[in-house]
């Protein structure tokens, strides 16, 4: 079943490619974990594109450039998935960003480090929302950050959203 939202990619499809290399963890050449770590801070250290919303503003903004300048810059991805209070318009742009990311990743390490934000991103929005902004189902998506736990170029604070994201889809995939 082929998903717009998903570039047309199957579940399995995105789980395939995110699971890439995955035997190779700790193992020969090709998983450079230190890599991964890099690009995953780096991927929470960059700011948020612009939005059509805000890019339909700019004619204005520049009119009014130096009281404008704050609102500029896109946020900080980390910075908006560590916080709870985040909206979820915001949260999904985060998530189609860091799908399109992993969409070009030229390497593994950049391919996994756009898959951790967006799962991130689906994490952020169960966990703190309750919402779910995903077709996944919770299963999967409980094995996924069962696993994405376990990763040690993941930083401890979006090791422990993963978890608590696991919880969630454990405790939802029980209920209903």
């Amino acid at each position: 079943m082929k998903r717009p939202s998903t570039f047309g990619m199957t579940i399995r499809q995105i789980r395939e490619l995110f699971d890439v290399g995955r035997e190779l963890r700790g193992g020969p050449e090709g998983c450079d974990n230190e890599a991964k770590r890099e690009l995953l801070e780096s991927r929470l250290a960059e700011n948020l594109p612009l939005d059509r919303a805000q890019i339909q503003q700019l004619p204005e903004i520049l009119g009014q450039l130096y009281q404008a300048t704050g609102q500029l810059a896109g946020d900080v991805i980390g910075e908006i998935l560590k916080n709870p209070s985040s909206d979820l318009r915001t949260i999904r742009r985060v998530k189609r960003h860091a799908k399109r990311l992993a969409a070009k990743a030229a390497s593994s390490e950049e391919h996994d480090a756009a898959a951790a934000v967006y799962y991130a991103a689906i994490a952020h929005a169960l966990v703190f929302q309750d919402q779910r902004i995903t077709q996944f189902p919770m299963p999967a998506l409980a094995q996924t950050y069962s696993r994405l736990s376990e990763e040690i170029w993941i930083s401890k604070e979006l090791v422990a959203l993963f978890k608590q994201a696991g919880a969630y889809c454990l405790k939802k995939a029980a209920s209903g």
